[in-house]
């Protein structure tokens, strides 16, 4: 498999919030309000008045879209990492760490000193990758959301400079 990754467009929302919304569903048991949340976090980045504070991309195979990460503003110097998705079929091939080496060479550059993300405990592969990292965890909060008891973990990491690709 050899993805390549480009620019986010308004045109693969659709595709983005489908596979949010069928993943979680199945596999957590997430609720409608998963859907909600992810709608509207798509909705405040194509809104977002400040583009070259933000980026997005998905990862594409020939026709087919395989994963996306979205890196917006979370404050002057802190850039967050949202709506991080790899599908299925894409697990394990290396394609999760591509997409965060182009958040992480995007944050640098733009200027942000942090990288913060937020995901649950359950989901381990992504926990492990946030860690090998070098990402922290900076909170721990158990929560009702989207019909479940979970625990939200918060990361988070220093931004030296731009990194050079793992």
């Amino acid at each position: 498999m050899s993805p390549r990754l480009r620019p986010a467009r308004p045109e693969d929302d659709d595709w983005i919030l489908s596979e949010h919304r069928r993943h979680y569903a199945e596999v957590e048991g997430f609720d409608a309000g998963f859907g909600a949340a992810v709608a509207s976090a798509l909705a405040d980045f194509r809104a977002a008045p400040q583009a070259a504070r933000q980026a997005a991309w998905l990862a594409v195979e020939g026709t087919a879209r395989l994963g996306c990460l979205f890196c917006t503003e979370a404050g002057p110097d802190t850039a967050r990492l949202r709506l991080f998705y790899v599908a299925p079929a894409a697990r394990g091939t290396g394609l999760a760490g591509d997409l965060l080496d182009a958040a992480e060479r995007f944050a640098a550059g733009a200027g942000f000193a942090r990288l913060a993300v937020s995901t649950y405990s359950a989901h381990a592969a992504a926990c492990a990758l946030y860690a090998r990292r070098g990402m922290a965890v900076t909170a721990r909060t158990p929560e009702r959301a989207f019909g479940r008891d979970l625990v939200r973990l918060d990361f988070a990491a220093m931004l030296d400079a731009p990194p050079a690709g793992r």
